[in-house]
């Protein structure tokens, strides 16, 4: 019988995988751009794009997300809340329908009670930066 007790261990690593952080709005954050309402319906913050924690595959299997995203995570929900950002505007097409990622996620805003933008907010301090998330508005503004 073969000994492998002298071979060098291997260690695989594991997802990480947060315990999920429900703001004061009812949302619970699930990534450092994605939320979920209470509904269970998957939402994603227009404009904001932080690193993933984990990715699911088409084939239903998680794979590690992006360098950063348990941090990314951590401060855009910790911010958020921290702030009052709390309240989720739903975004619509002219149409009146919803307007959607391309993934099939609602896209949303979240605001504070002034009705001030997190996502403005956090580019207008140099937190976010532009990306082919934005809007037309926040690409044109800034």
């Amino acid at each position: 019988m073969a000994n492998f007790s002298n071979l060098p261990r291997i260690d695989i690593p594991t997802l990480e995988v947060p315990k999920p952080i429900t703001g004061s709005g009812g949302h619970t954050f699930i990534d450092g751009d994605t939320l979920v309402n209470e509904e269970g319906k998957l939402l994603r913050i227009e404009g904001l794009s932080a690193p993933e924690i984990n990715r699911l595959m088409e084939s239903g299997y998680f794979k590690p997300g992006t360098p950063g995203g348990l941090e990314a995570y951590k401060q855009i929900q910790s911010l958020a809340n921290q702030f009052g950002y709390n309240n989720i505007k739903y975004l619509t097409n002219p149409d009146g329908s919803p307007k959607l990622d391309v993934h099939g996620r609602q896209l949303v805003r979240l605001a504070d009670e002034y009705g001030r933008d997190f996502t403005e907010t956090l580019s207008r301090y140099g937190i976010n930066k532009l990306s082919r998330y934005s809007s037309e508005e926040e690409i044109d503004k800034y």
